[in-house]
């Protein structure tokens, strides 16, 4: 495979990543031990509301993305930003922790509820 095309290839993925963040999740969440962030505006209820979810599955609320977190929950009705092409900081900061090798996941609001 030429030079040329394996660039357009790592441009693509970049690009894919940038356009849906989600992809690379594999979907399935586990609560129990795990550290989430959450972040938008939720389908399911308040901020408040989520933790308190999150929280009765076992897990764990942290403010911001550190390499100990698990998941990065994006909420169903995101955020103003989003429409911009701008993820906000909480997803760009996870998408660093993965560039890095980090194993943080991140996932749609609806993903909780499988």
């Amino acid at each position: 495979m030429g030079r040329l095309m394996k660039m357009n290839q790592k441009s693509l993925w970049r690009r894919s990543k940038l356009l849906d963040p989600t992809k690379a999740s594999n979907g399935n969440v586990e609560f129990d031990g795990k550290n989430f962030v959450l972040t938008g505006t939720f389908d399911h209820g308040t901020r408040e509301q989520m933790e308190d979810f999150v929280i009765s599955k076992g897990g764990t609320i942290l403010k911001s993305v550190t390499k100990k977190c698990d998941y990065v929950v994006i909420g169903g009705q995101g955020s103003e930003l989003y429409a911009l092409g701008n993820y906000g900081t909480k997803v760009k900061k996870a998408l660093d922790w993965q560039s890095k090798g980090v194993p943080v996941q991140i996932v749609n609001e609806s993903a909780l509820f499988i």
